[in-house]
C-alpha cells in the first residue's frame, strides 16, 4: 500500500497545469479568460496533452463599485452557455448578496485520450481547485460547470453529433467523476454542477487535522 501511494505521488509530479499565455482578450473590467495547457513529462520532455479554459466573473469587485445591477449584463460578455451556467450559478450561491463572491465557469476540461487514465483527470482538477486562486490571481468562492462530453474540436454539440443513449451514459460519468471532487447539481438546474471552494478548503483541512491526529 505504501508503495502504490508512494507511486501516485511520484506520478503526480510529472503532470501539471502551465499558463498557455493565450489570454482571452479581458473583455470587461470585471472579468477575464483564463486558457491552460494540460503538461505531462514524457522522456524528460514535457508536452501538452489537453486543455483547460474557463471564465472569471469578479462579483465582489462588482458590489464594492455598486455596480450589482449590471451583473447580467456582465455574465453575457461570452456566450449563451457561460451566460446560463452563471446565471444559474449566481441563483443557486446567492453570490450577488453583500460583498459578493466572485465565480469561475470551467468552460472546457479536455485531455487526450491517448493520455487518459492513471487518474490524469482528478490530478489535474484538484490542482485547479486547490490552486485557482492563485492561478487566475483573484480570490475564487464558486466553480460552475456543464458536464458534457466533449472533442478537441470546439464547435463540437454533443446534443447534435452524439448518440442520445450514448451521451446519457457519458454525462452520468462525467457527473460521477466531478462529484467525486466534491462539485454538486445545481438544485436550480440539474443538468450544471458547481462547487464551494470554501466548503472544499474546510473539509481538507479538517481531514488533514484528523490524519496528523492519527
Amino acid at each position: 500500500m505504501e508503495s502504490e501511494e508512494a507511486d501516485n505521488e511520484d506520478y503526480e509530479k510529472h503532470v501539471c497545469l502551465r499558463d498557455s499565455h493565450k489570454h482571452y482578450a479581458d473583455r470587461y473590467p470585471y472579468t477575464k479568460g483564463i486558457y491552460l495547457n494540460i503538461c505531462k513529462m514524457n522522456k524528460e520532455k514535457e508536452e501538452v496533452i489537453g486543455e483547460l479554459s474557463g471564465h472569471f466573473f469578479n462579483l465582489s469587485l462588482l458590489a464594492k463599485n455598486k455596480k450589482m445591477p449590471e451583473l447580467m449584463s456582465l455574465l453575457h460578455q461570452y456566450n449563451e452557455e457561460t451566460y446560463d451556467i452563471c446565471r444559474n450559478l449566481v441563483k443557486q450561491t446567492a453570490c450577488y448578496k453583500g460583498k459578493g463572491e466572485n465565480i469561475y465557469h470551467l468552460d472546457r476540461f479536455y485531455i487526450d485520450p491517448s493520455s487518459r487514465g492513471d487518474g490524469i483527470g482528478k490530478i489535474i482538477l484538484n490542482e485547479l481547485i486547490e490552486n485557482i486562486s492563485s492561478i487566475l490571481n483573484e480570490n475564487v468562492r464558486y466553480i460552475g460547470l456543464y458536464p458534457d462530453p466533449i472533442t478537441p474540436d470546439p464547435d463540437y454539440d454533443s446534443m447534435k453529433d452524439m448518440d442520445v443513449i450514448e451521451r446519457n451514459k457519458r454525462v452520468k460519468q462525467l457527473k460521477n467523476f466531478y462529484s467525486s471532487l466534491g462539485f454538486k447539481e445545481m438544485s436550480c438546474e440539474p443538468n450544471y454542477m458547481y462547487l464551494d471552494l470554501k466548503k472544499v478548503t474546510k473539509d481538507r483541512s479538517i481531514v488533514y487535522h484528523k490524519a496528523n491526529i492519527s
